[in-house]
């Protein structure tokens, strides 16, 4: 596997909120537990993770977007434009019991 596939998986699991230690990376990926070592360093350095003893976390920047409230304030004007849209197709008789009121 390549290191930008595995920084992908890294980092898509990262941003899941799945705690990543470095032996289960290292089966999960196919590689040694010194490639995924180096795997973690290269994107500590990069700022994308926080490498620590034995796996790695988000870091403290991207924590508050880890979560669902972080991330509710994330394209809130497309969100609210899709919820306008779906009020819309509301009618009283089409789904009243998902359609307020």
């Amino acid at each position: 596997m390549l290191q930008a596939s595995r920084n992908e998986i890294i980092l898509r699991e990262l941003r899941a909120g799945k705690p990543l230690k470095v032996a289960e990376l290292s089966v999960r990926l196919g590689v040694s537990v010194d490639t995924v070592r180096r795997d973690l360093k290269a994107l500590d350095a990069a700022g994308q993770l926080k490498y620590v003893r034995g796996g790695a976390c988000l870091p403290d920047t991207m924590l508050a977007f880890s979560s669902f409230s972080g991330r509710e304030i994330d394209h809130a004007d497309l969100k609210r434009a899709a919820a306008a849209k779906a009020a819309r197709q509301c009618t009283s008789s089409s789904a009243p019991r998902y359609c307020a009121r």
